[in-house]
This record gives C-alpha cells, structure tokens and sequence, in this order.
C-alpha cells in the first residue's frame, strides 16, 4: 500500500506500518540517527527498527525519536514498524517520515505493507529483517 493513500479504520483501531531499508555508513556516518514524523491523527502509538523501540519527543505535530546505534546493521536491510491509532472512524492517512543523519536525509514516501489490528508482536519479525520481508517495501 502506498503512504500517500489512506485508510479507513474504526475508531480506536491500530494501524500498523512495516518497510524495510538500507542504512549505509555514507547516511549515517558519526551521526546521530533520528526518525522524523509529522503526524497529528491517526496518533503515533510507537516506532521500532529492527525490535528495537525508539524513544523521542513532540513538538506541535512533529515528532523526533532517537534511533539506537546499536539496533542498526549498518550497510544492511533493516525493519522500521511503525504504530498508530486512531480517534476517529475516518479516512486516516498517515504522513511518510524521514529518516534523518545531520544534514542527510532519507524520505519513506512510497510502498509499505499495512496490518490492522491489536497484536504486539507485529512490532518485530523472528527473521532477519532481509529474509522476512518482500523486497517492494524496501527503501535505499
């Protein structure tokens, strides 16, 4: 399903997002990592690559949450799940993040598989992330 494309959820209902993608050392480099959303409804419920939680901040409708070094396999396929719910039995599009290094950035707009439903376990894959997931949703 592409990120420019809503979808329709009953009120109160998750929504989860899954794509993959390449992290190389020339975009992350001796920087910090971050993932930038810009989202007010649906409501941003987590965020994880590969397993890891990330952790952040809002500021107005912007988020910013850290990605560990140590949850990276740098040069390699990684899996970004991202989770959110909804307040309102509406069409709900959520805005696609970037992933940002310093000055660099890279944009997820385009094809990620969509879940909807309750189940944490959504959050991660048993695989690594370059065995369990189709290669239509990766990002480079």
């Amino acid at each position: 399903s592409e990120l420019s494309s809503g979808t329709v959820t009953e009120t109160g209902d998750s929504v989860w997002y899954r794509c993959t993608l390449r992290l190389t050392s020339d975009l992350v480099g001796d920087k910090s990592l971050v993932l930038k959303l810009t989202q007010s409804e649906p409501a941003i419920r987590g965020a994880w690559l590969n397993g890891t939680a990330l952790v952040g901040t809002a500021s107005g409708q912007q988020q910013t949450l850290s990605i560990p070094g140590e949850s990276i396999a740098l040069n390699d396929i990684n899996l970004l799940v991202i989770q959110t719910q909804s307040s309102s039995a509406t069409k709900q599009t959520m805005a696609a993040p970037e992933v940002v290094a310093g000055e660099r950035a890279m944009s997820l707009k385009g094809r990620w598989q969509i879940r909807i439903g309750q189940d944490p376990s959504w959050s991660n894959i048993p695989l690594p992330a370059k065995f369990g997931i189709g290669s239509d949703v990766l990002f480079e």
